[in-house]
């Protein structure tokens, strides 16, 4: 596997994964309107383009034979509680979903936590679906812990979510 920084040609590919891995996570009758909804926006081409551009966003891509397998998109948003530190969000860690359980995951953690440490980070930060029971498990695996909750992103779930960090010093 080779991890290496996104570049604006990655764009395609990483909406392709990214809209694959969310609907296999979120999608269901409940919420299928919000969420496809939602998915022509974030990952719509230009609109992928234009965040791998930005100067306080980072992506990583995977890849594996040269095959595109996944990437993690971070940001340097602050949550209050964090406020006067420098901290980097994990926004997305998704994968391929033929993927899961074969290490990319893990490798995408471990370059999101190298590139906090590169940046001066003291925290690691994200947000996930209170009922994505494996992902919340994989993100314990790696020393997050709960430090509060709020609604999730799609009101038809009526799901919380919870925010996990993790002190990467």
């Amino acid at each position: 596997m080779h991890i290496r920084p996104a570049e604006r040609e990655d764009a395609s590919q990483i909406a392709e994964i990214g809209k694959r891995a969310f609907i296999t996570a979120f999608l269901n009758e409940g919420n299928r309107e919000e969420v496809l909804s939602y998915l022509d926006h974030i990952y719509g081409l230009d609109y992928v383009q234009k965040r791998i551009a930005q100067a306080d966003i980072r992506f990583i891509v995977i890849t594996s034979e040269d095959v595109f397998i996944g990437f993690a998109e971070l940001n340097f948003e602050i949550p209050d509680t964090f406020k006067g530190e420098k901290c980097l969000k994990l926004e997305r860690l998704y994968l391929d979903p033929g993927q899961i359980g074969k290490g990319a995951g893990a490798a995408l953690m471990k370059a999101s936590i190298e590139l906090a440490k590169k940046e001066n980070c003291s925290c690691l930060w994200l947000q996930v679906l209170r009922s994505n029971e494996a992902a919340v498990n994989f993100y314990e695996s790696w020393g997050f812990q709960i430090f509060d909750r709020s609604p999730a992103k799609f009101k038809a779930d009526m799901e919380l979510d919870l925010w996990m960090w993790s002190d990467v010093k």
